[in-house]
């Protein structure tokens, strides 16, 4: 018995140190959380940080396009009046740049979880010849005091990151915002104006067309509709360009929000469609009223009309090929994870300098370069 003893002694005195092991295990666990979840916060504010230099910068180096979208077009400095609503609407000529930029910059937002979730690859020769295109463009812009040229700059500085950070995964990603921002390259005038010469006869035709179906008297000599002694001219502003336009933006936007694919043609190859017959039932409105001398204020009405139920009908027809196009069979097998649940790597550092450096020396060009003069022509 007395020999046992110390034995016991010694288990009772060795029974601590596991415990002590363990403590010493949870402590470091701790701390190894503790370290990641600081480095992930300290990784958050660095993208943020970085984030708003990026954003501040391309404000800076496309502040010309931005400018031109603004008061380009003779838009009041101050605040926009009816005119300047009016012009939106319906001039064919007026500019497209701040609206284009607002629907590219939200695609971008929306696709940015899907574009960082990608895995970590370059190509650094096209990246490096997008991006020598975009300071090529942008100079070229600024010799010929051409700032809607800018927009071919930008896209190819927005290629050229994709490209250097993701490869052509990050392009196919980006494809949307891309397209958008092809909406703001003007279309060379010969070109515009034969498309809106026929956009004014279909028009013209089809207003005719309603209105006598409607049983009323109203004759037509090409762009010119004759009720009484009232007559209606289908002027470049009522051939519906504007609005065609703007809803194909809004088509490519809903095409991003419904996450389209087989139908998303379709939904392209209606908008031109809704937006003519919808033009062509404001000119039947207009002639039916006997009103052709209506006011800015009621110009601005009759647009928001055209293109909030062009937006609703594009928006039925989305949502109809949508449901149309979900398979039941697949509703019970489990989804991806989404990318934003997705460990996303970082963006190379290589791609991160080209970008910065491309907007800095974008920025600056309009302070080292002066435009040239336009061509002085003799007098004979």
């Amino acid at each position: 018995m007395l020999g046992t003893a110390p034995r016991a002694a010694t288990l009772r005195a060795s029974r601590p140190e596991p415990v002590l092991h363990q403590e010493h295990e949870k402590s470091d666990a701790r701390d190894a959380t503790e370290q990641t979840s600081l480095e992930r916060h300290w990784g958050r504010i660095r993208g943020r940080v970085g984030g708003i230099l990026i954003c501040l910068l391309a404000a800076w180096a496309y502040a010309p396009l931005i400018l031109s979208g603004v008061f380009g077009s003779g838009a009041s400095a101050v605040l926009p009046d009816a005119r300047d609503a009016e012009r939106f609407f319906f001039e064919p000529h007026q500019s497209d740049a701040v609206l284009v930029l607002l629907i590219a910059g939200g695609l971008l937002w929306r696709r940015r979880d899907r574009f960082r979730a990608l895995p970590a690859r370059s190509a650094p020769l096209a990246a490096g010849c997008a991006f020598a295109a975009a300071l090529g463009l942008g100079i070229w812009a600024r010799l010929n005091a051409a700032e809607d040229l800018m927009v071919l700059s930008l896209i190819a500085v927005i290629l050229g990151f994709a490209l250097a950070a993701r490869g052509a995964a990050g392009v196919r990603v980006l494809a949307a915002p891309l397209v958008a921002l092809l909406f703001a390259i003007p279309i060379p005038g010969r070109l515009q104006n034969e498309i809106i010469w026929h956009l004014q006869l279909w028009s013209a035709a089809g207003a005719h067309g309603l209105l006598t179906a409607l049983g009323l008297d109203v004759s037509r000599e090409g762009l010119l509709l004759t009720r009484g002694d009232a007559g209606f001219l289908v002027i470049e502003s009522c051939s519906g360009f504007r609005s065609m336009h703007i809803l194909l933006l809004v088509t490519l936007v809903l095409r991003d929000l419904f996450e389209l694919r087989r139908h998303a043609a379709l939904l392209f190859l209606a908008a031109p469609g809704v937006a003519m017959l919808l033009n062509g039932v404001r000119i039947a409105w207009i002639v039916w009223g006997a009103e052709p001398n209506a006011s800015a204020e009621e110009h601005v009405g009759q647009g928001l009309a055209v293109l909030g139920v062009g937006t609703l009908v594009l928006f039925g027809l989305a949502w109809w090929m949508q449901r149309k196009a979900a398979d039941p069979a697949l509703a019970s097998v489990s989804r991806a994870p989404a990318p934003s649940q997705v460990a996303s790597p970082a963006m190379p550092a290589p791609a991160l300098r080209m970008l910065l450096g491309a907007l800095a020396i974008l920025g600056s060009i309009p302070l080292l370069l002066a435009p040239w003069p336009p061509p002085q022509r003799a007098l004979l």
